[in-house]
């Protein structure tokens, strides 16, 4: 009897996939030590000293990345509407990929190695830095450095808000309010500027540039085309 109650035991059996550091599943750490983990985390805190790493088949819904906390989103990660506050740090690496997130003031994302990232809200202090990388949808009052290899799409300068187009990066359907500014030393297409202000510096391209109001400056080496009416 009891081998029969083992065999149906052993047909019945389910396997549970159990996250393996640095390959699956999201960790909290502080230091070496784990503090939390598993396949997904809704609404977790990662405070001053921890790190929250997010691999292949991790899933990140809600919560805080606080003052001196760190988050890695890698290839096969999942981060989505998450808070970074004053001092925390949003990492999202090698087609990792983020959305609907916020930076609060002090807070700090980097975008690196073919990541993406959609839905993204920077307040006035927060930082972005694209590079060699994919973003989506930005609303921007604070600072989006896109940088080589950048590739943005429809991103929202509000007042306040700055991105500086580096060497190399591009950035396309950028509508540019009052107060907000956009330097250009890469690409930027389809500009639409509503009171803000575009400066194209040397080496710099802004191409089917719609002007309703604001201030375009066009440094020696920059090139400049307009919409025509």
């Amino acid at each position: 009897m009891s081998m029969f109650f083992m065999a149906c035991g052993a047909k019945a059996a389910v396997t549970v996939e159990q996250p393996i550091d640095g390959q699956t599943g999201v960790w909290i750490k502080a230091g070496g030590v784990t503090i939390r983990s598993g396949m997904t985390m809704t609404g977790a805190i990662v405070s001053s000293g921890q790190s929250q790493y997010i691999y292949n088949r991790g899933v990140v819904i809600g919560g805080d990345v606080t003052a001196l906390a760190r988050q890695y989103v890698s290839s096969g990660g999942v981060m989505s509407a998450c808070n970074i506050s004053s001092g925390g740090t949003t990492t999202i690496t090698i087609g990792g990929v983020a959305s609907s997130f916020t930076l609060h003031s002090g807070g700090l994302a980097n975008v690196i190695l073919s990541a993406h990232a959609y839905a993204v809200t920077v307040e006035r202090g927060g930082n972005i830095i694209v590079t060699n990388a994919f973003l989506s949808s930005a609303n921007i009052s604070g600072t989006l450095f896109a940088s080589s290899g950048c590739n943005a799409e429809a991103v929202i300068v509000f007042s306040g808000g700055a991105v500086p187009v580096r060497a190399g990066g591009a950035v396309n359907s950028v509508t540019i309010s009052g107060g907000g500014t956009c330097n250009c030393a890469g690409v930027a297409s389809a500009v639409v500027l509503d009171g803000g202000t575009l400066t194209v510096l040397s080496g710099g391209s802004a191409l089917a540039v719609t002007s309703n109001a604001g201030t375009v400056n066009v440094s020696a080496g920059g090139y400049i085309e307009y919409v025509t009416p």
